[in-house]
């Protein structure tokens, strides 16, 4: 009867042990997921801003020429400048989200995410 009941226990307290691995590995893919996206989100970000930065340097050196040829004033070079270091700002800015994006993800799986995505190809 000793025997039995501590059976039963153990069986109790292995199936418990059970439930709380595999609620903590759900907690844990939860989180790599979650990362993952917001790491994904940030790498798309980057590739915009990086588009319509690269716009804006155009249109900065477009009205350089232009007011070298007197087509345009100078607020106009001022305005293009201003807003080309404006795109830049926001360029740094994402780029840096998306590092500590980076950092994070890594940090939970423990190896480099680029490993991880040549290995999805």
């Amino acid at each position: 009867s000793k025997t039995k009941n501590s059976t039963k226990i153990a069986k109790e307290n292995y199936y418990m042990a059970e439930a709380a691995k595999n609620e903590k590995f759900r907690e844990i893919k939860a989180d790599v997921l979650s990362k993952y996206e917001n790491y994904l989100l940030a790498k798309q970000l980057v590739e915009f801003q990086s588009k319509l930065t690269q716009g804006e340097y155009s249109q900065l050196k477009r009205a350089e020429s232009d007011f070298a040829e007197n087509l345009v004033k100078l607020d106009d070079v001022e305005k293009a400048q201003k807003n080309y270091i404006t795109e830049q700002v926001k360029n740094l800015t994402l780029q840096r989200d998306l590092n500590q994006a980076k950092i994070e993800i890594e940090k939970v799986i423990g190896v480099k995410i680029e490993d991880v995505e040549k290995g999805l190809k």
